[in-house]
């Protein structure tokens, strides 16, 4: 898992609470000890990258689709998970000649979401929300989610939808 953020970490515990086994790639150290607090194997570089036949690009940065396209593993198959790569260019080689294939992420229908949600009650996502703040520090809120300093941050809109929002009542009963 390239990325340790909030879509890395679920993504993480997804495939851990399946049976694989995960290694989580970041530079921030506070993200890869949530990903170690939750049972993870952490690496702050891609060096060992070529290691691994499968590779979830996460981060949706330029720079480490890059990476992950030239320095992944011959055959690899590699799922793009993240969103703000934006236009961009590369090598073609390195996906033709070394017979990677790229699986994208889009595109889900209502039963994905039904599976999603019945992956949350076996998934502890406790670690993953750092910070509840009410709606008026929603500043706060977002200084916080763009400088790194928290994984996730709620904003607390009425007080009694806290408990529903973070035990996922509310999500299973809008799907239904």
């Amino acid at each position: 898992m390239v990325g340790a953020g909030l879509i890395g970490q679920l993504c993480a515990r997804v495939l851990m609470h399946r049976g694989h086994q995960v290694t989580v790639f970041d530079r921030n150290p506070q993200r890869l000890e949530c990903s170690a607090k939750a049972g993870l194997e952490t690496e702050e570089s891609l060096a060992q990258l070529d290691t691994f036949d499968a590779v979830v690009e996460a981060t949706g940065a330029q720079e480490a689709l890059r990476a992950v396209l030239h320095d992944s593993a011959a055959s690899a198959t590699i799922l793009l998970l993240g969103m703000s790569y934006g236009a961009s260019t590369f090598d073609f080689e390195q996906v033709v000649g070394y017979d990677k294939t790229i699986v994208g992420s889009v595109g889900s229908g209502h039963d994905d979401f039904e599976q999603a949600i019945e992956l949350l009650q076996h998934i502890d996502t406790s670690t993953l929300i750092e910070k509840v703040l009410p709606m008026s520090e929603y500043q706060q809120a977002w200084q916080m989610a763009r400088s790194g300093e928290a994984l996730k941050v709620v904003l607390r809109v009425d007080s009694s939808l806290d408990a529903r929002v973070l035990s996922g009542d509310w999500a299973r009963k809008a799907w239904r």
